[in-house]
């Protein structure tokens, strides 16, 4: 190495000078997403796995609306319920895992119940929901549906 130093080196300066700087390929997302779905049938990743990539690529166009579950179609519970085994059951089969808290309207979501805190809770003690609501206090995030 240290005999050709001499030779190359001046070589290299020399092609540099010349053919300039190597610029690399950049892509936007877009071009990304649709290098993706063309290179699918010659790549080895799991269609679940292109999916979510793809999903992540397209996140920063989509908004709060696009994502979320309107209101209306939100299995809720309110802040007056009393944990016994009826209502437990249904919090069980809502299939969930955060459920909100509503007080006197359904817009009003005061707190989010997190079905894991409800693991050493007995339904035959009939424990007030704000009971657990306000031990735990998991913060409610409120967005508008255009945030992005």
């Amino acid at each position: 190495m240290l005999v050709t130093f001499p030779l190359s080196y001046p070589i290299s300066k020399l092609l540099d000078s010349i053919l300039g700087q190597e610029i690399g390929t950049v892509y936007n997302r877009e071009k990304l997403v649709e290098m993706l779905k063309v290179t699918e049938p010659y790549n080895d990743l799991v269609r679940e796995e292109l999916n979510m990539i793809q999903g992540a690529l397209e996140l920063r166009t989509k908004t709060v609306e696009d994502v979320m579950t309107p209101l209306q179609n939100c299995f809720m519970i309110s802040s007056d319920a009393i944990l016994d085994f009826n209502t437990m059951s249904e919090i069980m089969e809502s299939g969930f895992t955060r459920i909100p808290v509503f007080e006197e309207e359904r817009s009003n979501i005061m707190d989010i119940l997190y079905v894991k805190d409800l693991a050493f809770v007995d339904p035959d003690d009939c424990t007030p929901l704000k009971t657990i609501t306000k031990f735990y206090n998991h913060p409610v995030h409120v967005v508008f549906h255009d945030t992005k």
